[in-house]
């Protein structure tokens, strides 16, 4: 969804002879593909084992106090711009039920997030 319109204009850029704006949108087209590539992941272990729904850095894991009934612990996992932005289950399982709590933008990385 996003690749496309980026490898639309570099192709554009390209026809049109300009070396600049042909370097720039490449620059941005490799980086899209790269921040959305999906690669195929073979967790060890047997269905029991929990695997990080995310590639990146783990913040913290701590008792969450503000969770919704049922939940007792929060992870934090920062994605840098370089990590794979795709997201896992950790585990197999059936959603039973969701709450969505909407919040201000805060910055990834700081622990209010």
């Amino acid at each position: 969804m996003f690749i496309l319109p980026a490898m639309a204009a570099l192709a554009i850029a390209a026809f049109a002879g300009s070396v600049i704006a042909t370097s720039i949108l490449a620059a941005a087209a490799i980086f899209l593909i790269q921040f959305f590539r999906d690669p195929e992941r073979s967790p060890e272990g047997g269905p029991d084992t929990l695997v990080s729904p995310a590639d990146g850095t783990v913040l913290s894991i701590t008792d969450a106090a503000e969770a919704p009934p049922g939940a007792r612990r929060r992870l934090s996992i920062f994605m840098s711009v370089f990590n794979c932005h795709v997201n896992r289950s950790p585990a197999s399982g059936r959603l039973q039920d969701y709450l969505y709590v909407p919040g201000p933008f805060d910055a990834a990385f700081a622990e209010k997030a």
